[in-house]
């Protein structure tokens, strides 16, 4: 299938979601302090979301016969390492937070376009085992987004998060991938960072693609390192070892990127 390419106007309206997706995950890290739960925050982004006009688009999204995902945003707390299903669980101080969420928007036309980012804090001064894993997640974003320009192979980005996180002694997750994002949440491309990155995968960046970046870093080495729960979402590393995850939303320039979700 081939991977769009976005018009200038379909990028104007990428660039308001993404601010707004932006603005919101920063009032939900505001909101994330010790006390406060995890189901308390996905009604806060419920109605951030709401109150914007936008449709919280996590919200009944249905995947592999999993039951809709019954929250407006994610919130992954420790060794939670995505998709966890927001409860009555209270943040402490010394915990990490990874928040997730996705929104669309309607232009004047009705048309939506959609905005995908996620980010991990401490509540309070965390752990230094779980800072160390945080670290290295904003810090393999970071070497991704370094090599984000148009000719650029996918292959040579995941080859530079892979070294990312083996420097920080952490393990990018496999089976995990960005991808591209506009009209719908999942568009093509789907960008995975297994090594050694299968060639039928490869692509050239181009101007005009808006995709979603998204490493997702666990401390531990398990040759089975997560488990899925009953409730077909949350995702936990097996050994209870912390786990962080950057993403954003970006699209390819002429002359390099833009970060669509400024966070």
């Amino acid at each position: 299938m081939p991977i769009p390419i976005k018009a200038p106007g379909e990028v104007a309206h990428l660039r308001e979601a993404g601010l707004l997706l932006a603005r919101t995950l920063r009032a939900l890290a505001d909101a994330a302090r010790p006390g406060v739960t995890t189901r308390e925050l996905a009604d806060l982004a419920h109605a951030l979301f709401t109150a914007a006009g936008a449709i919280p688009i996590l919200r009944g999204y249905a995947v592999d016969g999993a039951p809709p995902f019954p929250a407006s945003a994610s919130f992954c707390v420790n060794d939670e390492v995505v998709h966890a299903v927001p409860s009555d669980r209270l943040l402490r101080p010394g915990d990490i937070l990874t928040i997730d969420a996705a929104l669309s928007t309607a232009d004047a036309h009705g048309t939506r376009r959609c905005a995908d980012a996620a980010t991990t804090i401490g509540i309070g001064p965390p752990d230094p085992r779980r800072a160390r894993v945080a670290a290295a997640a904003a810090t393999a974003l970071a070497a991704a987004l370094a090599h984000l320009r148009p000719g650029v192979r996918w292959s040579t980005v995941s080859e530079a998060v892979g070294a990312s996180a083996r420097a920080t002694g952490c393990l990018l997750l496999p089976g995990f991938a960005g991808h591209g994002i506009g009209l719908a949440l999942h568009e093509p491309p789907r960008l995975p960072f297994d090594h050694p990155l299968p060639p039928a995968v490869d692509l050239t960046l181009r101007p005009g693609m808006v995709l979603t970046i998204e490493p997702i870093l666990i401390e531990g080495s398990a040759a089975l390192p997560v488990v899925t729960l009953d409730d077909a979402w949350t995702v936990l590393t097996a050994d209870r070892s912390p786990a962080a995850h950057e993403e954003r939303t970006i699209l390819i320039t002429r002359t390099g990127h833009e970060v669509l979700t400024p966070l």
